[in-house]
């Protein structure tokens, strides 16, 4: 499906960042850690994953593809959806997360 999308950031939100691609502004759903990773960017490559259910599209965002793999790593837990996998991901690096999750196991 679609890989990333690079562009012109033109807005930040407090869970979103608007990325503007040939005059399509594209709004993601984003972790805290992505925010703080592209703090000082105007513009960049966001790794995304199409989210797609009967009722709903949401386009998440990821500074990296690292943080892509954690994020899809997550929601194959029982009980874990995107928006909790994304608050997941905004409280720590998808670093330490994997350290956390590796040393409970």
């Amino acid at each position: 499906m679609f890989n990333s999308i690079s562009g012109e950031i033109t807005g930040r939100g407090p869970n979103s960042l608007f990325v503007t691609t040939s005059g399509v502004e594209w709004e993601l759903e984003v972790s805290g850690f992505t925010l703080r990773e592209l703090m000082d960017y105007n513009s960049a490559r966001i790794y995304t994953y199409l989210y797609h259910r009967e009722d709903q599209m949401r386009l998440y965002g990821f500074a990296s593809s690292d943080e892509r793999r954690v994020f899809l790593e997550l929601t194959k837990v029982s009980g874990i959806g995107p928006r909790a996998a994304i608050k997941l991901l905004s409280a720590t690096t998808p670093e330490r997360l994997i350290r956390l999750l590796e040393s409970k196991t």
